[in-house]
């Protein structure tokens, strides 16, 4: 049983499916350098342990290209690994050399150098755990392969030679691009653990409800992480808290929750069997829960002391409930109405629209006024029904439709004076 402001585990699921993590690969996607400048590259290699005089080289300003070809996630127990199949490539450049390189000694030219496209892989793994409400994650270090680089340059004799190296050893360039890139990727896994840390904590809510002279402080917190061959999910736990609790709804039972575990996800809706990338799981224990705060605190009692601007009074009364009210009050006196709820409101969901229905057992709308020079309650009417509610979900907005039944305004009199 649970008491205004206790603490529901189960209220909001989030689960991101493969299909839905493949999506959250374009964030990741854009967290890649598009390019890598090379500026004041400079160094040598040895082509031949024979050679008198290593090969020094000079690189002009050249711009190295990232295209991201595709982008996977993958979940296990406890950790998320992202692959980044990419390819890499660069603007036209010039390389001064000079020095011996196998049987080329004395070399002093000018080559064209262009790194053709070439395939490459970037891994990034993270562990990730919720302790106590806390989320937590450790980000690997950047792994990057890259495939064979073909022979770049052009236009000058030590472009044969290099063909001999590629033949030796075909990683010889790629180990040089390895070195100027990784350097470029370090802060990758503090951008992608960042990116992660602030979507994590976007989750978490604290914010208050407030209407009349009612309201309810709601906290959103995570309760459940479980990384599973199917995805993500989150579970997120409420706890509303009542400012203070009201006296005008009575006597305030405990709640009974009807839920003790989240349900089994398996990437289809339930009714459909459609597959779903994101799935959002309201349960039913949450609206009821918050209804039951709400009506705890009082925020559905409602005291309404003017219509249309008019102050409430018995004249205005009479309006409505005709003679008999000007016989009992031939001078004018004041008046107030109320409208209060003996249980609190609880909820249906349905396939069909609208998805939800808000179940009002009895609503109380009674008048009091001032007769003998006391405040007496004159008449009470007791109405019931259900409100359908269509949140108006689309890709872009939430458009929110409510239907009052007209049964709703059916009143029985169950008090009169």
């Amino acid at each position: 049983p649970l008491d205004p402001g206790d603490q529901l585990d189960h209220a909001i699921g989030i689960h991101l499916t493969d299909a839905g993590l493949a999506e959250l690969g374009n964030v990741v996607e854009a967290l890649l350098p598009p390019v890598i400048p090379f500026r004041e590259i400079e160094g040598e290699i040895a082509c031949d342990e024979s050679d008198a005089t290593p090969l020094t080289y000079d690189l002009a300003d050249m711009d190295l290209t990232i295209t991201a070809q595709n982008v996977a996630l993958e979940t296990s127990e406890g950790r998320m690994d992202i692959w980044m199949f990419i390819t890499l490539g660069s603007s036209p450049s010039t390389l001064d050399i000079s020095g011996d390189c196998t049987f080329l000694t004395g070399l002093e030219e000018t080559c064209g150098v262009q790194v053709p496209v070439t395939a490459a892989t970037v891994h990034v793994g993270i562990e990730m755990g919720l302790e106590e409400g806390v989320f937590s994650s450790n980000v690997d270090t950047v792994e990057f392969e890259l495939s064979p680089i073909g022979n770049p340059l052009d236009d000058c004799t030590l472009s044969d030679a290099i063909g001999t190296l590629l033949n030796q050893n075909q990683n010889a360039l790629s180990d040089i691009i390895l070195d100027l890139v990784l350097p470029e990727l370090d802060g990758l896994s503090t951008e992608i653990e960042s990116t992660l840390n602030d979507g994590l904590s976007a989750l978490q809510m604290d914010t208050e409800i407030a209407f009349g002279d009612g309201s309810v402080r709601l906290e959103l917190m995570p309760t459940a992480l479980n990384l599973q061959e199917n995805g993500l999910f989150i579970g997120m736990g409420s706890r509303l808290t009542p400012d203070a609790l009201t006296n005008c709804v009575g006597e305030i039972p405990t709640f009974e929750a009807a839920t003790e575990a989240w349900p089994a996800l398996t990437g289809e809706a339930w009714t459909t069997g459609l597959p779903y990338d994101v799935g959002l799981f309201i349960g039913r224990d949450f609206v009821d829960f918050t209804m039951y705060n709400l009506w705890a605190a009082g925020v559905l009692c409602m005291e309404i002391n003017e219509i249309q601007s008019a102050p409430v009074n018995t004249d205005l009364m009479s309006v409505f409930l005709g003679d008999e009210l000007d016989e009992l009050f031939p001078q004018r006196s004041d008046a107030s109405l109320s409208i209060s709820m003996p249980t609190p409101p609880t909820v249906e969901f349905y396939e069909d629209d609208p998805v939800l229905g808000l179940i009002i057992e009895t609503m109380h709308l009674e008048m009091a006024s001032v007769l003998d020079s006391r405040w007496i309650r004159l008449f009470q009417t007791s109405m019931t029904g259900e409100i359908g509610i269509d949140p108006g979900l689309t890709k872009s907005t939430i458009s929110p439709r409510i239907d009052l039944p007209d049964s709703l305004f059916e009143m029985e009199e169950s008090y009169s004076e």
